[in-house]
């Protein structure tokens, strides 16, 4: 991934370039309209999306940490506003209770409604079992067995 200014900047608009994207297509977003752009290699918009607040600030978490990945513990400390050794220690001590499930709650719901907003750009946002998430391609995932079968 490169971008054209980091996350802790102040400017406006930011541009990505993420190996999940098609060919020659920036990923941009606009911090003060909280949008998200698609813009081909003719500098066209293919897609663009308005997120809500909760998806912006967990959009611009996973942008800032993938790749690779993002991890639980960012997620959640961007999240609900904390430190990360703070966020770290109160997953840690949550991991595998039910407790875990709860905490992890109102950001797998978000998540949720960001993923199907990404999918329209071309990629996923994908779990990583026991570690967090990063982006994918979209694609075969998705197909029914008719639509996979040759």
């Amino acid at each position: 991934m490169s971008t054209t200014a980091p996350l802790d900047r102040p400017d406006r608009f930011h541009s990505y370039t993420l190996e999940v994207l098609p060919p020659d297509s920036r990923l941009w977003i606009d911090r003060q309209t909280q949008v998200v752009i698609l813009i081909d290699g003719d500098g066209r918009i293919v897609n663009l999306e308005i997120l809500t607040g909760s998806e912006w600030l967990l959009m611009i978490t996973l942008l800032a940490e993938i790749p690779p990945f993002c991890t639980y513990e960012k997620l959640y400390a961007s999240f609900f506003g904390m430190d990360f050794e703070q966020s770290q220690e109160q997953l840690h001590d949550a991991w595998g209770s039910p407790a875990w499930d709860l905490m992890m709650k109102p950001i797998r719901n978000i998540l949720s409604r960001l993923r199907i907003k990404m999918r329209s750009f071309g990629f996923e946002i994908s779990n990583i079992s026991e570690i967090g998430y990063t982006f994918v391609r979209a694609g075969r995932r998705y197909m029914t067995n008719a639509e996979g079968e040759s």
